[in-house]
């Protein structure tokens, strides 16, 4: 399903279900969320926070990171884990208990090892 699906409605899903959810991986000074473009990167209104002990420490050993700018990563992302509505008020949703975590960079895939 895509990040829209859920924050738009379209879709009901269950507090605490597994999913599976592509859409744009952002971190910004360590805070990982996903959102439906990269022109949504900056509303966190319609973001669901990816949580994950030392998220960003292991996607630095995995993917490589964008330089130059306050984000460290803005691209295609598929996440599988457990989505919960958020208790951050800054964020649609969450998505923990992350299972499979494959960023997309061009052409090539990283699965960052969880």
């Amino acid at each position: 399903m895509r990040v829209s699906d859920l924050t738009s409605g379209k879709l009901s899903v269950p507090d605490g279900s597994e999913v599976t959810i592509e859409g744009i991986f952002v971190m910004v000074h360590g805070v990982g969320y996903l959102v439906e473009s990269k022109e949504n990167k900056d509303q966190m209104e319609l973001a669901i926070a990816v949580r994950h002990p030392d998220l960003e420490r292991r996607l630095l050993k995995r993917v490589p990171a964008l330089g130059g700018s306050k984000y460290s990563y803005s691209n295609n992302a598929r996440i599988s884990g457990k989505l919960s509505m958020s208790v951050d008020p800054d964020f649609w949703g969450v998505i923990d208990a992350i299972h499979d975590f494959t960023v997309y960079i061009e052409e090539l895939s990283f699965s960052v090892e969880l």
